[in-house]
Formats: C-alpha cells, structure tokens, sequence
C-alpha cells in the first residue's frame, strides 16, 4: 500500500524537470522495475514493514523506508510527499475493515525502530529470509545462496551464519505472516542468524535476500552495543 502511493505521489509531483526522465526514475527508483530478477543490485526504494517488538506479537503500524547510499535528497522528497496520505486497500482486505491508517513520520530513535538499526555483533532474521534460488534442501546450494543473498545485499564485512529452512509460503486466501509476492513464491527461504566478529558491531538496517525491497529478510538485533 505504501510503495503504490508513493508511486502515485510521485508521479503527479516528479522532482525532474525532464518528463521522461521523471517518468522513468519513477518507474525505477520508486516502483522499483527494472532488467534483473530481484536478486541482483538495483539501486531502487525499499518498503519495510516493522513488526512490533515484543514476543507474540506480528502486528504492522510502521514501515521503513530505505535508499541506496547516495540517496538522501531523493528519499527525503518521497517522505514529503507521503507525510499525511492516507493508506488504500489495494486487495480490499488489508485492514481487516478497519478505519485506513494516515503516514506520519517518527524519528529514528523510536523504540520501535532502535532494536532493528542499532549496532551489533549478532543478528536474527524476523521475516523469512527469501533465497535469491532454489536450495533443493542441499546445504552446500543453502551456503551457497545465502552467501550470494549477503553479497547482492552489500554486506561485505566478514559473518558467520546458521540457518533453518523456512515452511513453505502457504497457499493463496488468508495466509498468516507475510504475504509473498506472486514472483518470490517459489524460492527456497531460511530463518537466518548472523555473527560479526571482526572489526566490530555491524549497524542496521539489514535487510537481505530476494525478497529485501518488500520487507523479507529483515534482521533484528540480538544484541546491542
């Protein structure tokens, strides 16, 4: 709901001057569209939902919006745009017949926000890690694609990892958890755990696998510093 109003936001308000370049920034760096398979780098907009801290409890009311490194100006101009739009129902039965919630921005110390951004040694994956291929429940293909899933995500500073295959994404109606899009439903998927050594602390967010620009593969910090 949110990448598709920032989508339409934009696209009444292009911060181009250039039409078709307006038009096709839009169509990458917003909507996200572009030649690759979701897997490989693409410098794009990511939209991430934040489950509420606390055990037992999956509920959504915030989401995370991330940029390439470089960014900035054109992240702060769809947060503008955003800031006070109401959210629309895309399938219908988002909200569960609830009122649509409204956009308001909250720093980035908010509680909320802190456990999944702050620095540490050890983090652990709170949405399915979606592999960028099948693993065929081979652990050396399992390695293999995390690695690459690590390496399309732009970690590069040394980690240790241990993971444990996640269920398959349930069928099409009321699914519980997240809600796959229709062209990561038939990748392989881990729970992952994440151990930095050396140099230090790595800070967050860190998002990985095919499926980071929606909001798999999100880590939460086991332990800050």
């Amino acid at each position: 709901m949110v990448r598709h109003l920032a989508i339409e936001a934009m696209r009444r308000r292009p911060p181009r001057r250039d039409p078709a370049d307006w038009a096709r920034w839009v169509e990458t760096w917003v909507a996200g569209h572009g030649p690759d398979d979701a897997d490989a780098p693409h410098r794009r907009l990511s939209y991430v939902p934040l489950p509420t801290p606390g055990p037992g409890n999956p509920s959504v009311s915030r989401v995370l919006l991330l940029a390439p490194c470089g960014d900035d100006d054109d992240l702060e101009r769809v947060c503008q745009r955003l800031a006070g739009l109401t959210l629309r129902p895309r399938r219908g039965d988002e909200l569960d017949g609830r009122p649509p919630p409204r956009l308001v921005p909250i720093a980035a110390n908010h509680p909320c926000v802190v456990p999944f951004t702050a620095p540490a040694r050890n983090w652990r994956s709170v949405t399915p890690v979606i592999l960028p291929g099948h693993a065929d429940r081979r652990d050396d293909r399992t390695r293999a694609l995390i690695r690459k899933a690590l390496r399309f995500s732009g970690l590069d500073q040394p980690c240790r990892f241990e993971w444990d295959p996640e269920p398959p994404a349930p069928p099409r109606g009321r699914p519980q958890g997240p809600i796959r899009p229709d062209h990561l439903l038939g990748l392989s998927a881990v729970r992952l755990v994440l151990r930095f050594e050396r140099p230090g602390p790595v800070a967050g967010p860190l998002v990985i696998g095919a499926g980071r620009h929606s909001g798999f593969g999100l880590l939460v910090a086991i332990d800050t510093s």
